[in-house]
């Protein structure tokens, strides 16, 4: 499953009087063009993930099914069609189909790895993660191509890259393990994928209503975010300042699914941040809302209802993390 769009269970106080856990600290604000760079990630949670021994060794365990999985079944691929590709290649993405689960599953193993190789010391699973990007992503007989495909000539579903920043930042985490030529082609491979999707940026209008509208942004920004793309990163907050117009009230409420928007809404928030763009605290032109006092307006209606906020964990991590910054 997709281990960081859970919601949130627990009661809590959004804003501590005194918020400043390692955890919450905020990723470097300075984007290298030199190193891969983390997108969500920060060296804070992997300290706190080497201080906790419950954790390392049930990543290693999960390591370790993935490992047997892969000796049952092979690396996850884009597997060939039964079909042809209406591009003629069999090596590009279709949507909602079984390449969506061997995307899934790629990154889920990756993230298993690359976190348990780092805090476990245990290069060799970091070793087994690198085959797997090799095999998604470089492999010409496996690799998926850098871009996206265009089904009956319709924008593809972007949703089904949403959690693509949880792989760029496991990546990031083991950088230092790769070989300069594979790095530099895992770079070449994202640059590409990046103008592709840079292509498609008139499909995802601020004025466009959907969730592919949020998934985009996150997909464009966590992919420049990656590559120390910083001018990349300011371009898109631009349009996502127009999406929290159409999209936000100043009680939280949204027209969409509240989880899903506004996870979005705050992944790319803290990416915009690392830019120095501040949309965390905008105010919109239409009732002075922002983004910030919404997510609190919901937690505080869920805890006066005593119930858990219709938010994932994520999106109030991020909060906690802006409101630990200022």
């Amino acid at each position: 499953g997709r281990g960081l769009l859970l919601p949130c269970s627990t009661m809590f106080t959004l804003f501590p009087g005194k918020a400043s856990t390692k955890s919450l600290r905020g990723s470097e604000l300075e984007l290298s063009t030199d190193r891969l760079n983390f997108v969500l990630w920060n060296d804070a949670m992997t300290q706190d993930l080497h201080g906790n021994a419950d954790q390392v060794a049930e990543l290693v365990h999960r390591s370790g099914e993935v490992l047997a999985r892969c000796n049952r079944e092979g690396f996850p691929h884009i597997a060939h069609k039964t079909t042809p590709s209406q591009t003629g290649s069999d090596q590009d993405f279709i949507h909602g189909g079984p390449d969506g689960t061997q995307l899934h599953t790629m990154i889920n193993n990756v993230t298993t790895l690359a976190t348990a190789s780092v805090v476990a010391n245990r290069p060799d699973l970091g070793a087994v993660a690198q085959e797997h990007l090799l095999v998604f992503f470089l492999d010409p007989q496996t690799g998926m191509n850098p871009r996206l495909t265009f089904p009956d000539g319709k924008p593809t579903d972007l949703v089904e890259f949403y959690d693509l920043p949880r792989l760029l930042d496991s990546i990031a985490l083991i950088q230092d393990e790769l070989s300069g030529d594979f790095r530099s082609a895992l770079k070449g491979w994202f640059s590409a994928f990046l103008d592709r999707v840079d292509d498609i940026k008139s499909h995802y209008h601020p004025s466009a209503t959907g969730l592919a509208g949020g998934a985009y942004d996150v997909l464009r920004m966590g992919l420049a975010t990656w590559l120390g793309r910083s001018e990349i990163v300011k371009d898109q907050a631009a349009e996502v300042q127009g999406r929290l117009e159409q999209a936000i009230k100043a009680d939280g409420r949204t027209l969409l699914p509240v989880g899903l928007q506004m996870d979005a809404l705050a992944v790319s928030a803290e990416l915009a941040s690392r830019a120095g763009v501040d949309l965390w605290g905008h105010k919109t032109r239409t009732g002075g809302g922002s983004l910030i006092n919404a997510v609190q307006a919901l937690v505080t209606d869920a805890n006066n209802k005593g119930q858990a906020p219709q938010l994932y964990d994520r999106t109030i991590k991020l909060a906690q993390r802006h409101a630990a910054r200022n």
